[in-house]
């Protein structure tokens, strides 16, 4: 079975609520469509080890079933098993040379055998990976979208910021090679240069992540005014919510309002889940501060 028609189904399918009554009234059934099924269901609730033997006996009774071979390689490279990565990656291109999806598959096992690479602190191998499979698809939009991710992930910012300059260079108009290109000049410490960037992005179009950027590459440069007056032109937009009253408390501190302050921080509590890391950062900082009088 494909890979997508076995996603059809698992779609169909391979949801806890369905498949619990079917075990429940006849018990599990050895069938390499159930064995996926049950595996991508262990998978999404975090049992991993269960979704493994699932995914292994899947491809013991259908030898040819690609869907449960690249579930597996994608659970060995979560759990680190390196070794089992590789095995299963070349078994995977031997077997997809004729199938149509053997181009979108490629760029997915490249990926894979890059982190197990780099797992192996062997940065140059994963690297290695990942520009051979941008030479066999070199203007193929989701394969640069994936080796740039990869590189984001692997803290490469050199390589990720040559393959989106190469893009711009073919269409410096791209907002979202713009914003990448932003992105990744802020991630290594280059804020003056990513703010023309961002101007130019925005010159284009209103992109809500571009504006964000620029107003966080503005805080950098305790550019409070301009940074300030992109924080408010976001202010109500639900998707950033946290980042816009998180800035916009880092400037009220910066000119030692803690009463304004102390307010864009509750309301950061209050658009994040209690208990999560930035929750309890908040929450820290909101202790730090003495104000007057503070409401409990």
């Amino acid at each position: 079975m494909s890979l997508f028609s076995m996603d059809k189904v698992a779609s169909q399918l391979g949801k806890l609520q369905r498949l619990g009554p079917i075990m429940n009234r006849f018990g599990p059934f050895d069938h390499p469509v159930f064995c996926y099924l049950l595996g991508d269901v262990y998978q999404q609730i975090g049992l991993l080890h269960q979704a493994v033997q699932e995914f292994e006996r899947a491809q013991m009774l259908a030898p040819n079933m690609l869907s449960a071979k690249f579930a597996l390689a994608q659970l060995y490279s979560r759990q680190r098993m390196d070794d089992k990565v590789f095995e299963t990656v070349n078994l995977l291109r031997d077997e997809i040379q004729a199938s149509p999806i053997s181009d979108t598959m490629a760029v997915d096992l490249a990926v894979l055998e890059a982190n197990s690479w780099l797992s192996q602190t062997n940065p140059v191998r994963a690297r290695s990976v990942l520009q051979s499979v941008l030479k066999q698809h070199p203007n193929d939009k989701r394969t640069l979208n994936m080796v740039l991710q990869a590189y984001l992930a692997f803290g490469d910012l050199t390589n990720a910021l040559q393959l989106v300059s190469g893009k711009l260079a073919q269409e410096p108009d791209n907002v979202a090679a713009l914003v990448n290109e932003a992105a990744i000049l802020l991630q290594s410490g280059d804020v003056t240069n990513a703010i023309p960037v961002l101007n130019y992005a925005l010159a284009i179009t209103n992109l809500p992540i571009a504006r964000l950027d620029r107003a966080v590459a503005y805080l950098q440069t305790q550019n409070l005014p301009a940074a300030e007056a992109d924080f408010l032109e976001l202010e109500n937009s639900p998707a950033q919510a946290f980042p816009v009253h998180y800035g916009l408390a880092e400037i009220a501190e910066c000119r030692h309002d803690t009463n304004l302050a102390i307010h864009h921080l509750e309301l950061c509590l209050s658009n994040a889940p209690a208990g999560t890391v930035k929750w309890q950062e908040v929450r820290a900082r909101l202790d730090k501060l003495e104000p007057p009088v503070r409401k409990h």
